[in-house]
C-alpha cells in the first residue's frame, strides 16, 4: 500500500495521461460514430429505395393486370 500515500499525485498524473489518451479515444469514438451514422444513412436510403421500387413494381403489376 505504498502507492496509497501518493495516490492523489498519481491520480492527477494519471488524469494527465488520460487527457492524451482520451483525445485519441474521443477521435476514435467520433470516427466510430461517423461510421455508424454513415451505415445508418445508407441503410435507411437503401430501405427507402427498395420501398419505392416495390411501389413501382406493385403499380406496374397492377397496371398490367388491369390491361
Amino acid at each position: 500500500m505504498a502507492h496509497g500515500s501518493g495516490y492523489e499525485t498519481e491520480d492527477s498524473s494519471a488524469n494527465g495521461c488520460e487527457d492524451d489518451s482520451s483525445g485519441s479515444l474521443a477521435w476514435n469514438h467520433m470516427w466510430l460514430f461517423c461510421e455508424v451514422l454513415f451505415l445508418l444513412i445508407t441503410t435507411l436510403f437503401t430501405n427507402m429505395v427498395n420501398k419505392e421500387q416495390v411501389k413501382v413494381n406493385t403499380h406496374r403489376a397492377r397496371d398490367e393486370y388491369q390491361e
